[in-house]
């Protein structure tokens, strides 16, 4: 048990502070109909990241009447470019359909 609560937050902080998450904003260039063609693809390379222990999260932006447009997915990765090489993979991205921007994320090391 700790001493103060300070050393509380730092207790459960570190499962945290050892992964390494990013995540990516996927915003749609095309209109939905042109996404929908591939949207097995697009589900079977995140199911895929999820198996290999490289997706910690990801869904859709809900919005009335669209079944498939942006998006947000949080990534377990060492890097930010390791990160960005599995999002360039993906493939509304690799078809020019989805854009996308990146950002680490997390608890700082030296925090609390």
């Amino acid at each position: 048990m700790p001493a103060n609560a300070d050393e509380e937050v730092t207790e459960l902080l570190n499962p945290v502070r050892k992964k390494r998450l990013f995540v990516a904003l996927s915003m749609a260039v095309a209109p939905p109909e042109d996404l929908l063609p591939f949207v097995a693809e697009h589900l079977a390379y995140m199911n895929h990241l999820e198996s290999a222990g490289k997706l910690f999260a990801s869904g859709p932006f809900v919005q009335e009447g669209v079944l498939i447009g942006d998006g947000l997915t949080i990534l377990q990765a060492n890097t930010i470019e390791d990160a960005g090489a599995l999002m360039q993979a993906e493939p509304l991205i690799l078809r020019g359909l989805r854009q996308f921007g990146s950002a680490a994320m997390g608890t700082p090391r030296n925090a609390v």
